[in-house]
């Protein structure tokens, strides 16, 4: 008897043991359980925080200007005059240049003088860049031209902050107003100021509407008429070597090439009326109505 009772006890001590080895084994099983799930948590912040960070940071140098690539100035001003003629004759566009009611030849440095005035933020502008630099460009040189996104809506184009441009047959004149970020009221940063004769050019003929172009002061457009859509998704390089491969097929409104180039052949047009129809080369292509 005595024997079986100490056997009696040493199984239930044994029992004993193994339950607490169970319990023991259970909550270390919980606490790895529980932090794994904080680890894979915070994982998952910092990649969510990493990916944030990087968009914010993408978004961010595609707002901050950056010098362009050469083959962007060089392919804007290969743009075959024959496509862009093509284009321009094919439609009007949505909002064409008009004559300025009792407008007066304006001239700066001895030239007819295209004005330009826009904001690096403005999307618009972002369009019209593309079309204004493919038409001066058949009557001069751009030099330092830089590439930006427009913070509405991330357009992909260049920005005239710091460029120059040389032509024997007009002055350009471009001004970008404003640019790319808010300051603490929450109004788009200042860049370049207007002078007295700009701004009042700017507010009584354009309303204060970006982009704002005065042609030699005959002539003017005020707000955007490049269908921005068809830049999207684009790089700058990609949307100035589908200007210079256009063909005299590519008419269609709905596409980068089409569109930019009738915009483009409108401001050709206006421009030679401005230099009687120099160079001969150039403004033969787009006779005066």
């Amino acid at each position: 008897m005595a024997t079986n009772k100490k056997a009696s006890q040493q199984a239930k001590a044994s029992a004993k043991v193994r339950a607490a080895q169970q319990q023991k084994r259970q909550r270390m099983q919980w606490s790895i359980g529980i932090i794994a799930l904080v680890v894979v948590g915070i994982v998952v912040l910092v990649l969510a925080k990493m990916s944030t960070g990087d968009s914010s940071d993408t978004a961010n140098a595609n707002h901050t200007p950056k010098p362009a690539p050469a083959s962007i100035a060089t392919d804007l001003a290969a743009v075959p005059l024959p496509a862009i003629a093509a284009a321009a004759k094919s439609a009007t566009s949505s909002n064409p240049v008009k004559p300025i009611s009792g407008g007066k030849p304006r001239t700066a440095n001895g030239k007819p003088e295209v004005l330009y005035v826009g904001g690096e933020f403005c999307p618009f502008c972002a369009g019209e860049r593309w079309a204004l630099t493919v038409a001066l460009s058949k009557f001069g040189t751009f030099d330092n031209l830089q590439i930006i996104h427009s913070a509405e809506q991330d357009v992909p184009t260049l920005t005239y902050l710091g460029s120059d441009y040389t032509s024997k047959y007009l002055t350009f004149t471009p001004k970008e107003m404003k640019g790319n970020e808010k300051d603490s009221a929450g109004n788009w940063v200042d860049l370049e100021k207007l002078t007295d004769e700009q701004s009042s050019l700017f507010t009584n003929l354009g309303g204060g509407s970006f982009p704002f172009i005065d042609f030699g002061g005959t002539h003017m457009q005020s707000g955007g008429s490049v269908d921005v859509r068809t830049l999207l998704g684009k790089s700058q390089t990609e949307i100035a070597a589908a200007l210079a491969a256009s063909t005299t097929k590519d008419t269609s409104q709905s596409s980068l090439e089409g569109n930019v180039n009738l915009v483009a052949g409108e401001f050709i047009r206006t421009i030679c009326g401005l230099t009687d129809n120099q160079p001969s080369n150039v403004c033969k292509a787009f006779p005066q109505a």
